[in-house]
């Protein structure tokens, strides 16, 4: 999986040598080779980006689910992507056999 940083979020991780490498790098051409050819036309097709380990391309529905107020202001403590989160658990949930009969 590749994951992408930007050089303000490495630049704590990293020593300097690394640093001003990867500064110069920057600026660099892509040279493709044997062992990293470029991408044909049908694997870009095929590509996809991954957030927190899952796919981003997939179609998201917005619905509406009451919540009673102690769920929301837990939700909401979970941060400014609190959405996100609850959808996530909500799909882990619904994989599950167990929990989807417990609530039956």
């Amino acid at each position: 999986m590749l994951v992408s940083k930007t050089m303000e979020e490495i630049q704590n991780e990293i020593t300097k040598e690394d640093y001003e490498l990867l500064e110069k790098a920057k600026n660099m051409p892509i040279t493709f080779d044997e062992d990293c050819p470029e991408l044909t036309d049908e694997q870009l097709k095929r590509a996809y980006r991954v957030k927190d380990g899952r796919p981003t391309y997939v179609q998201k529905e917005n619905v509406m689910v009451p919540l009673n107020p102690w769920a929301f202001r837990k939700a909401k403590s979970l941060g400014k992507e609190y959405a996100e989160i609850l959808s996530r658990i909500l799909e882990d949930a619904l994989r599950n056999p167990k929990i989807i009969e417990e609530y039956m």
